[in-house]
């Protein structure tokens, strides 16, 4: 039995964490109250994942500053 996840190919997290930045930006302005907490949650793990706060300075997510 094979798992479709490893027919994908794989992504640097370099390229695959701003995406899903990307992603729960474009979730928020349509998320109710306890759908916006987890995304803030969700965005907050991701930039630790990404590393240090200077890595951030260059992307530009209109919402980068609600969730520091």
């Amino acid at each position: 039995m094979t798992s479709h996840y490893l027919d994908r190919p794989l992504l640097p997290l370099a390229v695959a964490l701003p995406r899903m930045l990307q992603e729960i930006e474009a979730a928020l302005p349509i998320a109710g109250p306890a759908e916006t907490r987890r995304l803030h949650k969700r965005a907050e793990l991701i930039r630790d994942m990404a590393g240090p706060p200077d890595y951030w300075s260059g992307v530009s997510l209109s919402a980068h500053t609600a969730f520091l």
